[in-house]
């Protein structure tokens, strides 16, 4: 197996097995697929691990050593699993909480030195591109006006597209772990407690997006909190 590299397996036609990780401000994910030429591709193994990444984001703007523990525990059973599905190619990736925090180059350097997994750090607007094709796969948007809502623990991106294409993005403060510990105290809010969150949302959706280009006729939604 290569790490972010691929390695031609025996026969043209012969199918690829892929895998990638990732790592989330909430959770950690693995997928591993198996690719024909010209076919679709099948899910060999799914895993999921939450370790809230982001858990101290919001407070100190640094990754806490338990969550980092938490997560490079997680990337080792990870690659020992696409390991022992002999994959060609695994990738890495890593979104909003490790982009943000101060220690985020830290977080990914022990993850190279002690599993030898090169982390890729990808910004807001190439997070919102995977999520608009995902949403292109799996339904038919070429006559429809659509916005996509990628959330994440730490951010929410959001993709205006029209026709099939994308025609805005917008990164938003918008987490699940960032929201929940900034405005969520108690267990339940009821009443006037969802008063400061919802005001909140407001000022960084108006802040971020303004006045709309187009109003949408589908709303998507991906991610975990979500699905």
């Amino acid at each position: 197996m290569a790490n972010d590299t691929m390695s031609e397996p025996n026969g043209a036609s012969a199918p690829k097995r892929l895998a990638v990780i990732d790592i989330g401000s909430n959770s950690v994910r693995l997928v591993v697929v198996e690719v024909c030429p010209g076919a679709d591709f099948r899910i060999l193994d799914d895993e999921r691990e939450s370790t809230r990444l982001a858990s101290s984001l919001s407070t100190t703007g640094k990754l806490s050593a338990k969550s980092i523990d938490a997560t490079l525990e997680a990337l080792r059973q990870f690659q020992r699993i696409a390991e022992g599905f002999q994959v060609h190619r695994l990738k890495a990736i890593a979104t909003c909480a490790v982009r943000e925090a101060k220690n985020g180059e830290h977080f990914c350097r022990r993850a190279l030195q002690e599993i030898g997994l090169k982390i890729d750090v990808i910004d807001a607007v190439e997070e919102a591109q995977y999520a608009f094709l995902s949403v292109k796969k799996s339904f038919d948007i070429s006559d429809t006006n659509i916005a996509i809502a990628d959330i994440g623990g730490a951010s929410t991106e959001i993709v205006l597209a029209s026709a099939g294409h994308v025609e805005e993005i917008y990164g938003t403060a918008l987490g699940a772990v960032r929201l929940t510990e900034s405005y969520c105290s108690k267990p339940r809010l009821l009443d006037d407690g969802y008063k400061p969150l919802i005001k909140a949302i407001d000022r960084e959706l108006k802040r971020c997006i303004g006045k709309l280009p187009f109003h949408p006729q589908v709303l998507y939604g991906s991610g975990g909190t979500l699905t």
